[in-house]
Formats: structure tokens, sequence, C-alpha cells
């Protein structure tokens, strides 16, 4: 296990690179809003300790002394909050470490944080408390003893931090509507159709390269356990298969169609791979025309095509018995060039349904499917098992494996559909956290407004009971209290839109079948908005409604 300190290995780095500084950039985003909030409600709480700040001016503290005992009221606040950030994160990582298990990653990993995060957590804070401190302390050390002492509401106006509100709203909003068109789009990839059964096909690929058959005997070892599997109960049909789907893995060469003439190399190319006999039946892909392969069919003399690759070859024609030859021999795949071994001419003997196959993002493509030849099982060759449940393809597997090669061990068993997940581990996380993070950002901003109007009111105490004396009714003032709040969440609102509009690039590649700029998200979100500010606003309007005039007149 290597340290992350020297650089993601290439894998991992190529496919969570984006992913991980898009999570980082939440995490600043909600950094932010912490800090906001907590500046906004020390803020809001000037007003209650004016007059203890007034009477350490009047018998001799100076300004700094007031600055210096704010700042470290606002230091203790993050240290405390660091130290359960950082509990949290302790126990916490694990929980984060299935969204990286791709199945084409080797590297074991572990998320435990250790002493460099650590200390960053504490830089941090630190940072952040003179950052944001800095205002509020400020303001404390600049109190006017001689105004203060006056009267209890003699204080400005708007000490309340309304902007603070606005700018949590604003960054409450750019979560919110990231967090929906993430889940919107993982539940639409999630339920796109892929052209396989997901969730009754079970993989494996046992490490058969350890034994010693070669060539055509290691192809007769897998026929047999191909066999014996499917023989056994509960088991609908089995086969072998070079790669597998949703992997990111996908093998692509240039063909033409014999006779019809040559088709340019940039449009001939074609995705293939090499299946066992019954693989259409056990992935449940339709066999629109002609058959699938035989047993004893094991050169690339034959080949199946799917509809795509059918209709692009022979132009909406009958494809079956017809001849596909490479144009060239040079196949690549991601990750590294591998050529074909011979120069192929093969005869149609079926069409395929279009399945994906790298990933759910891109539509089907145009495929070639050869049959499993010798110099295929040099390597390790996965098996393909439908079941009604996993535990019986489990037991039904591990039979045969004991029977015919006992010494190889066992590996994870996983179906298509927890393969996929693991393939869609960095949309999973993204969503996951953006969702987490918006959650806590609604109810961060929730709790900043309810500051902001408890100071508000608090404030204008006198002024709400001037107005009750003149006649104002309990529904006016609710209003009164009402609109202030929703004016936050329209300036939070504008704000946030724009923002939304420059954090659009991050975003923007994880995105399926959904746009950044849908006013349905965006109009659901303010309204959603809304709601949490009315509620949070409810009991401060009920205090300011409940005034009795003369008392606060009396008091002012």
């Amino acid at each position: 296990m290597d340290s992350a300190r020297t650089g993601l290995p290439s894998f991992f780095a190529q496919t969570y690179s984006a992913p991980l500084y898009l999570m980082q950039g939440l995490v600043v985003i909600v950094l932010l809003l912490c800090c906001v909030n907590v500046s906004g409600l020390m803020m809001s709480k000037l007003h209650e300790r004016q007059h203890e700040f007034a009477v350490r001016t009047a018998i001799g503290a100076g300004r700094l002394r007031l600055v210096r005992q704010y700042l470290a009221e606002s230091f203790v606040i993050a240290v405390a909050g660091a130290a359960l950030g950082a509990a949290l994160a302790w126990y916490g990582t694990g929980s984060l470490l299935p969204f990286f298990r791709h199945p084409n990653m080797g590297t074991a990993m572990s998320l435990q944080p250790d002493q460099t995060v650590f200390l960053v957590t504490a830089a941090l804070a630190v940072a952040t408390t003179l950052f944001f401190g800095m205002w509020p302390a400020w303001r404390a050390g600049a109190a006017d003893p001689g105004t203060l002492l006056k009267s209890r509401t003699a204080a400005p106006r708007r000490m309340g931090g309304r902007g603070f509100v606005a700018v949590q709203v604003g960054l409450s909003l750019v979560l919110v509507v990231s967090a929906t068109l993430l889940s919107r789009s993982l539940i639409r990839l999630r339920g796109e159709p892929t052209g396989f059964d997901l969730d009754h096909v079970t993989i494996q690929t046992p490490p058969l390269h350890l034994l010693p058959q070669k060539g055509m005997a290691k192809l007769d070892l897998y026929q047999r356990m191909v066999d014996r599997i499917a023989h056994a109960p509960g088991i609908r049909s089995a086969a072998v298969t070079w790669f597998t789907p949703m992997t990111g893995s996908q093998v692509t060469a240039k063909f033409q169609a014999i006779g019809q003439g040559t088709t340019s190399p940039e449009d001939a190319t074609l995705a293939y791979n090499a299946v066992g006999p019954g693989y259409f039946r056990t992935m449940e892909t339709r066999i629109i025309d002609g058959r699938e392969f035989e047993t004893r069919e094991r050169s690339r003399d034959v080949c199946v095509l799917n509809q795509a690759a059918a209709d692009f070859l022979f132009s909406r024609q009958a494809a079956v018995g017809r001849y596909v030859r490479t144009s060239t021999s040079i196949g690549t795949t991601r990750g590294g060039d591998r050529p074909l071994p011979e120069s192929v001419t093969c005869r149609v003997v079926g069409v395929a349904q279009d399945a994906k196959f790298a990933n759910l993002r891109e539509p089907p493509p145009r495929t070639i499917y050869f049959p499993v030849t010798p110099d295929v099982v040099d390597g390790n060759l996965v098996f393909l098992l439908n079941g009604p449940t996993k535990a019986g393809v489990i037991a039904a597997y591990t039979d045969a494996l004991r029977e015919i090669a006992p010494t190889i061990p066992l590996v994870l068993f996983a179906t298509l559909r927890e393969q996929m997940d693991a393939a869609l581990g960095s949309q999973r996380a993204i969503t996951f956290m953006s969702t987490f993070f918006a959650g806590v950002a609604l109810l961060l901003s929730a709790i900043g407004l309810y500051g902001m109007l408890s100071s508000s009111v608090t404030q204008r105490t006198g002024e709400i009971g001037i107005r009750a004396a003149l006649g104002a009714s309990r529904g006016v003032i609710l209003r009164m209290v009402f609109a202030d709040a929703l004016r936050a969440v329209a300036i939070g609102v504008a704000m946030g839109s724009v923002a939304l509009f420059f954090a659009s690039p991050p975003i923007r590649h994880m995105l399926y079948g959904v746009s950044l700029f849908d006013l349905t998200t965006v109009a659901a979100t303010a309204a959603l908005l809304a709601l949490v500010v009315l509620a949070a606003s409810l009991w401060p309007a009920r205090r300011a409604a409940s005034v009795d005039p003369m008392r606060a007149i009396r008091a002012d």
C-alpha cells in the first residue's frame, strides 16, 4: 500500500482525480458556509453584549483588548469544531471506502487520516478564526460607550447580519442544486437500459493462469467448468468472456464488410470481445437474427455482430451469412495497445441486441464478438453465472471448482449490478457527499436566519412596540418579519444563481441526462429555501407579534 503523498496511482488518478477535486470544492463551500454562519451569529450577538463592551470600554479596556477577547472566543469555537471534525473524520472516513472500489483497480487503499491531515485541520481552524472572526471582533472593539449606555435600542439597526444570511442562502442554493442534479444523474444512470441482465448474472475471475495447462487444454478446462456449473441445480446458464461490461475497458479495431466496398478507417472502428458458447443466453442479450456460438467453434472464422455494427457494415441489409474482415490488425484499449493476433476474416452467424459495454454514459458501441480461442485463455477469463440467487450461484461454482481445479482459490463474487455500482463509485460518492453537504447547508442557513431575525427582533423591540401602540395588527408585524426573511432569500437566490454559473465547469462532466441550468431544479430549490427560511422565521415572528407595546416603550 503506497502513500498518496507520492502521488495517486495512475489508474486511481485517471478515474477519481476529477471527482476528488470536485469533492474538495464542496468541502471548501461548506467550510465557507460554516464560517459565514458563525460570523453572522457572532455579529448578531454583538447587540446583546453591547452594554458589556460599553462598560468594559468605560472602565478603561482598550480596543485591542476587546478585539483579543472576541478573537479568543472565536478561537475556542474553531478549536472545538476542528476537534469534533477530526474525531468524525477518524471514525467516518471508512464509510467512503466502498465508493472507491473500481472493478479494475488492484491497489489497496486506506482512507484513515494521518498526522498531516490533523495538522492541516488545525491550521485551517486558526486561519478561519483570524479571517472570519476579525470583523466581529473589530466591531466589538469599536463600541461607543457614550451612545450604547444611553439606551438598549440605540445600536445600529443592521447588526443582525442580513448580508451574512444572503451569502449563506446563495451558497446553499449552489449546494442544493448541485446535489439535486447529481442525484438525478445517478438515478438516470442506474436506470439506463444496458442490454443485459444486471441482477441475476454473477461474475467470478479465478486465477486459472496458475494451472500448467495452456492453449486448447486450458480452453477445454474452462468449458468443463461451464458445463458442470450450467447443469447444477438453480443455474439457468453459464459462460465465459474475455471482458465484462461496466469496467471502463473496451478493445477496438478497424473492420470492413467484404463485398460492400471499403469504409473509411475513421468510421470502421468496432469494439470487439471474445465470448464463449452461451454468452448471450447467460447475459440475456437477445439474438435478433441467426444464432450464437457453438461449443465446437474455437476460431475467429465466425463472429456475431450487434445490431449497430450490422446496420453500419451492411447498410441495414441482412448480415447473417456475410463476411467481415479486419482492415488493420492493430486494436486499442483504454490503457494500452492490444493487437489482434492475426488478420481476421469471419462469417457472421448471428446478430445480437445492442448492449452497453465500457460505461453507462456512452451509447452501445458497434461491437463484433468472436469465439474464445486458445490464445485468449493464456490469461484469465471471466465466468458469467446466471441464477436466481447469488448464494445458489456461489454454491454451484464452488462445487465445480472443487471437482475440476481444487487448488485454485476463490476470489470475490459480484453481480453485474454490483460491478456497475462499483464503476459508478465516484458518481455515487460525489452524490452522497453533495446531498449530505446540502442538508448541512440548509440547516446552517436556517440557524443563521433564526439568529439574525432573533437579534433583529431584539433590536427593534421599541420600534415594534410603537407600531403596535399606533394600531399595527399582529398580522402586520408577522408580515414585517417574514418580509425581512424573504428579502434575504431573494438576494441569496440571486447571488447563488450567479455563483452557480461560475461553478458549472467542475460539475458539468458528471451530469447525465440533465441540464446544469435546469430552471425547474433551480425554482424548486429556491422554493425549498423559502420554506426553510419561513420555518426558521416562525418563532422570531411570533415573538415580535407578542411584544407588549407599553413594556417595549418603557424599556426604551
